[in-house]
């Protein structure tokens, strides 16, 4: 019998989500990825239209994924944008999402608390929020990816 394919949420699914997304479809793991607007998203992906920030938007989010992905960035590098994404954002998915694994990708500068200001207070905030949830699994990482590896070291 044929393992289930493995599985992961990518939340606010752009550049970088969308690459990881399209190196893991090819190797067989199903690839959940949510955005506003998902007509841009690869066919090879299951496609959720949902606002991060928006609570009621991420009852459509798939129960059992095996990794959660948050690589959501601000619309504007405003107080209100950057809390809206790095706090409201990241907490939304949080409640939403059951899986232990969960991955929060930033900037270097803003991931790492190099960045003053409203970015660097909200991802502070972020990452709070990550490590008060109890979930065994939870990653905050900046800067380059190694997330591939990194996932798969938790895969196994």
């Amino acid at each position: 019998m044929k393992p289930a394919a493995k599985t992961i949420l990518i939340a606010g699914c752009g550049d970088i989500g969308t690459r990881l997304g399209l190196q893991l479809a090819a190797q067989g793991w199903k690839v959940y990825a949510v955005r506003r607007n998902p007509a841009a998203l690869p066919s090879r992906f299951f496609s959720i239209r949902a606002d991060l920030g928006d609570p009621e938007s991420l009852r459509a989010l798939p129960g059992g994924a095996d990794f959660v992905l948050y690589t959501a960035t601000a619309a504007r590098f405003d107080e209100a944008h950057y809390r809206a994404v790095y706090v409201d954002g990241v907490r939304n998915v949080l409640a939403a999402s059951p899986s232990p694994n969960f991955f929060f990708v930033s900037s270097s500068a803003v991931g790492l608390g190099r960045c003053a200001g409203a970015a660097g207070r909200s991802a502070a905030m972020a990452g709070r929020s990550i490590a008060h949830t109890g979930r065994p699994n939870n990653r905050r990482r900046a800067g380059p990816p190694r997330r591939q590896q990194e996932m798969r070291q938790h895969a196994d």
